[in-house]
């Protein structure tokens, strides 16, 4: 099935979808605004399929995908643009699909991608931005799939891959 947010208003509240479990089908959060609030998906369970959250906005509250669980399928954050807040994608386990922040703004935040898994599929961070914060991808596990940071603008925060360990694709920066 689809379960479809596109063009959605949240509100200046915070969002939570902590520990939701959406089955499979596609998942579509296309041009959602998620407000100034803070916004969970902490321990969220996507199943298979193809997750979307092109031209997303999020506001200046924190983003937590922490322990969230993507299944097999593109999880998008195309174009994406994130507020003031920390972004944490700790412990995050992708599917075997393409992940992609292709164009994706960060904002000023931390931006932390902690032990996060990535599975078989292409890795895109091509022509992202990130802001003041720290960028972390230290421990992290990339599959055997391409990983791409070409022309992706780390702005001025400490940068760390510490720990991080990359599969055999092609990695470009």
């Amino acid at each position: 099935g689809e379960v479809n947010f596109y063009l959605t208003q949240f509100g200046e509240g915070g969002v939570g979808f902590s520990y939701a479990k959406f089955g499979a089908g596609y998942l579509n959060f296309d041009d959602a605004n998620f407000g100034d609030g803070g916004v969970s998906f902490r321990g969220a369970q996507f199943g298979d399929g193809n997750v979307n959250f092109q031209d997303a906005e999020f506001g200046d509250g924190n983003v937590n995908f922490l322990d969230a669980k993507f299944g097999i399928g593109e999880v998008r954050f195309w174009d994406a643009k994130f507020g003031a807040g920390d972004i944490s994608f700790w412990r995050a386990k992708f599917g075997n699909g393409d992940v992609s922040f292709l164009r994706a703004n960060f904002g000023g935040g931390e931006v932390d991608f902690l032990g996060a898994t990535f599975g078989e599929g292409k890795v895109v961070f091509s022509l992202a931005k990130f802001g003041a914060g720290e960028v972390s991808f230290k421990m992290a596990r990339f599959g055997d799939g391409e990983v791409s940071f070409k022309s992706a603008n780390f702005g001025e925060g400490d940068v760390t891959f510490l720990g991080t360990e990359f599969g055999s694709g092609d990695i470009t920066f």
